[in-house]
């Protein structure tokens, strides 16, 4: 059985994200997430092997709102 690869893939291509299906615009990742308020999004190891690093800031840390939830519904 002989396997064929179609179009250019792998090494060399710039792969892109969509966010579903029916996206009409691929991009890059970083491009695609959208930072809301109190969150920034920041690219880590620029040219190498690059990661985003999502920070968020403010609102309730999630023991406090664990226990407004249980007092809520006691």
């Amino acid at each position: 059985m002989k396997i064929k690869r179609k179009g250019q893939g792998g090494v060399g291509a710039d792969e892109k994200a969509k966010v579903s299906s029916n996206d009409t615009t691929a991009n890059f990742l970083k491009n695609k997430i959208v930072a809301g308020t109190g969150v920034t999004i920041e690219e880590q190891n620029d040219g190498g092997n690059e990661t985003l690093k999502i920070n968020a800031t403010g609102g309730t840390p999630l023991d406090e709102q664990v226990v407004f939830f249980v007092q809520l519904f006691s």
